[in-house]
């Protein structure tokens, strides 16, 4: 509606121009004799002025004066002058004046004086100076216009031009244009304005700023462009210094709207078919500023801010649905503040080469997608990826890529997909995750101790807790350092506690520190690595102790022992003071031909002997011969076995 009063305007002061105002010859009286020095040569003088000029028929004009004085030059000056004109559809057009001049060679008049101008449109225009020149081609005003257009329209300006043939209006100085109806007004202000009947355009320039209630937008040029067959306003295209701010209409009952802000070297605006809302907008950067948009989210208190080089945002139902970013885009979450944007540190932040994002319902800025080599950085973890999906509601951020990078807190970690939980404090990394954890924390227990390097850990997937300090890896498990190693389906770290729990198909090799005990002594690990196989392992810090569960299997060289059940028990120097089996005992030393069997080991790696108990022992060697009781003591060093009652080692008897 607007718009069309602002259309109505510019034609009807158009038509203002076309009337031509040249009258053929007085029809009245002598005019009064002071009005004879304002014209040279005053030729006669008469009172009621009256003359109508006619085309094929058709009057284009009327002027009527209460008094005038004719010049020999074919000029008049009038009095009290009334000039009416006629569209093309009969409609008439008034204007009055306190005097007018008319130069009849060059087809020219100035009305001066409260000159006021009516039309049937409801169009009312105020000046003290209206000139037709050049044949009725130009219209001009020289001192400040005022305008109105029924009940929806105001304006001024300082100076008022038209030429009729290019169909051009332009309003110079201060100019104003405001919609009157309706609870939110929208006021135009420029230093000049232009409009283009051909092709349909209309221009502003000098300080543009169009304010619609709360929202506005401002640069230096403003284009306005209009539909082909309605004065409807379809397009709208701003260059230079480009900013504004936008209410989006929320899109559930009850929610309050959130404004987006936005910054440019140039924008365009496309309207809805009838001119009433806008559907898209694009926001152009350039090498001095790039495209900026803000949009605030009030319940997370915080600013969102994406600069690119190009930014186009579609709206669906007078909200703002999807934006897309173009080129080096940078994705920034804000603190509140009321310092400049750009002096706040960033608690977030994203680049990429594109960007796709949607609007939560209270319009604010809620998914992004970026694409390309993307950066992120968060506090205490930085990732790059090649496409990364963030969710600001749900406080979760997604990377993909060839693999996924992140170097952090959790150490060095490399996987197809990582996510990470703000609101948890969770991070998961899954598909060929790759980990090397941080020098400083490692996993705790004694197996993987040797090296110097970190601690490396492959798996399916790896999720880590902040909140709690637990890291678990699931899937073909492998970690190792150094020479040791460690195998499950599932390994569970919690640093805070010190505690280790693998299990499924749990191998580990390690190579334990050598014990205090003699040097005669071989203690455990005579070959230098120890090991072990079970279904379940856990590692307890609080508790320093190494305990297998189901199927267990210890090498150690070519002596290896099976049971159900493995507790290792650590010095405080995470040295193994003795290792113990439990449940279906059988140790078996490949070099002496030897097996026993029994239901309880215990091997002191100080006293360099395992002993084992059963109801009874058994032991069989590679001759075939047998023999049991309920107490065998094996001799590591010099490969002597000794049986006894059980009761002579009642200390240590199960």
């Amino acid at each position: 509606m607007t718009v069309l009063g602002i259309i109505g305007l510019i034609i009807a002061l158009m038509l203002f121009g076309r009337a031509g105002m040249t009258p053929a010859g007085p029809e009245t009286a002598e005019p009064e004799p002071e009005l004879a020095t304002s014209v040279e040569g005053v030729t006669s003088r008469s009172e009621g002025f009256d003359y109508t000029q006619y085309e094929e028929g058709k009057p284009l004009f009327r002027v009527k004066g209460a008094t005038h004085s004719l010049g020999k030059e074919g000029s008049a000056r009038l009095e009290d002058v009334e000039i009416q004109l006629y569209r093309p559809d009969g409609d008439p057009y008034l204007a009055k004046s306190e005097r007018a001049l008319y130069q009849q060679q060059e087809s020219a008049a100035e009305l001066e004086g409260n000159v006021r101008l009516e039309g049937a449109n409801g169009l009312k225009l105020w000046t003290e100076k209206l000139v037709v020149g050049k044949q009725g081609q130009r219209v001009l005003s020289p001192l400040p216009v005022r305008f109105e257009y029924g009940v929806r329209l105001a304006g001024q300006a300082n100076r008022l031009r038209m030429e009729i043939p290019s169909r051009l209006v332009l309003l110079q100085g201060q100019v104003k244009l405001r919609a009157r109806e309706g609870a939110d007004s929208l006021l135009l202000e420029a230093d000049r304005g232009f409009f283009e009947e051909d092709p349909r355009l209309l221009r502003a320039e000098g300080g543009v700023r169009l304010t619609h209630g709360q929202d506005f937008l401002q640069a230096q040029r403003l284009s306005a462009y209009l539909g082909e067959t309605e004065d409807i306003l379809r397009f709208l295209r701003a260059k230079w210094k480009v900013s504004g701010r936008l209410h989006l209409q929320p899109q559930v009952p009850g929610a309050v709207a959130e404004p987006i802000s936005f910054f440019s070297d140039g924008a365009s605006l496309l309207l809805d078919p009838k001119g009433q809302s806008v559907r898209k907008i694009e926001l152009e950067g350039s090498q001095r500023i790039s495209a900026e948009l803000l949009s605030p989210d009030t319940a997370a208190g915080t600013l969102r801010r994406v600069t690119s080089n190009y930014i186009v945002g579609n709206f669906a139902a007078d909200a703002l649905g999807s934006i897309q970013a173009f080129g080096q885009v940078h994705l920034a979450e804000l603190p509140p503040g009321d310092d400049e944007v750009t002096e706040r540190t960033p608690l977030r932040e994203a680049r990429g080469e594109r960007a796709e994002a949607t609007l939560s319902a209270e319009g604010s800025l809620d998914l992004m997608i970026l694409i390309g080599t993307v950066h992120y950085q968060e506090p205490g973890f930085e990732v790059t990826s090649r496409r990364a999906r963030i969710n600001f509601s749900e406080g979760l951020a997604q990377f993909l890529g060839g693999p996924a990078h992140l170097v952090g807190e959790e150490g060095d970690v490399t996987a197809q997909r990582l996510v990470y939980n703000r609101r948890l404090n969770t991070l998961v990394a899954s598909g060929e995750a790759r980990v090397a954890l941080p020098m400083d924390q490692g996993i705790p227990g004694p197996i993987l101790s040797s090296g110097d390097d970190p601690v490396r850990v492959e798996a399916k997937q790896a999720r880590w807790n902040r909140e709690t300090d637990h890291v678990v890896f699931t899937g073909d498990v492998r970690a190792w350092r150094g020479r040791d190693l460690l195998l499950a389906q599932e390994m569970v770290v919690h640093r805070r506690t010190q505690r280790l729990h693998a299990k499924g198909k749990v191998r580990s090799i390690w190579h334990p520190a050598p014990g205090e005990a003699p040097e005669r002594s071989p203690g455990v690990a005579q070959s230098g690595a120890l090991e072990v196989s079970s279904e379940e392992f856990s590692y307890l810090g609080d508790e320093s102790r190494l305990v297998y569960r189901g199927k267990v299997e210890v090498l150690d060289g070519s002596r290896s022992m099976r049971c159900d059940k493995t507790e290792i028990s650590l010095d405080e120097n995470e040295r193994i003071r003795r290792l113990e089996c439990l449940g279906s005992v059988v140790l078996e030393d490949r070099t002496q031909g030897r097996v026993i069997e029994g239901k309880r080991a215990l091997h002191e790696p100080s006293r360099g002997i395992i002993r084992v108990w059963g109801d009874p022992v058994k032991l069989r060697d590679r001759r075939g011969s047998q023999l049991q009781g309920e107490l065998v003591i094996y001799n590591l060093e010099d490969q002597t076995l000794e049986f006894r009652r059980a009761s002579e080692d009642a200390s240590e008897a199960p």
